[in-house]
């Protein structure tokens, strides 16, 4: 099988990208990953595929609808899953943790 580049791939990544850097943001401003989240989420949201999906159906086109409707749905998988396993990661990959020279540790 050879890998080809979808929007679906690129949602992904898109999408891990972006909610790393917004739970880096969220604890150095120490408000909500949300605040960040939602506001960088809305250029990958597959919106267009949304509309068109719809549009075909409407216009008796079944064929092309659902296959656009099933691309719809793998960007959308695609962005959840880069949501969920960037959130699910402990709160220690996002903080920094203090030099501790010259102290005893134990």
């Amino acid at each position: 099988m050879h890998f080809q580049p979808q929007s679906a791939f690129a949602s992904f990544f898109a999408a891990l990208g972006l909610t790393y850097l917004a739970r880096i943001f969220a604890f150095h401003r120490r408000c909500p990953v949300t605040v960040f989240l939602i506001s960088g989420i809305f250029p990958i949201v597959p919106g267009a595929g949304i509309y068109y999906t719809g549009y075909r159906f409407f216009m008796n086109s079944n064929s092309a609808g659902a296959e656009m409707g099933l691309e719809t749905i793998k960007i959308a998988i695609a962005i959840a899953l880069g949501i969920g396993i960037v959130v699910s990661l402990p709160r220690g990959f996002f903080t920094r943790r203090p030099k501790l020279e010259g102290r005893d540790v134990k």
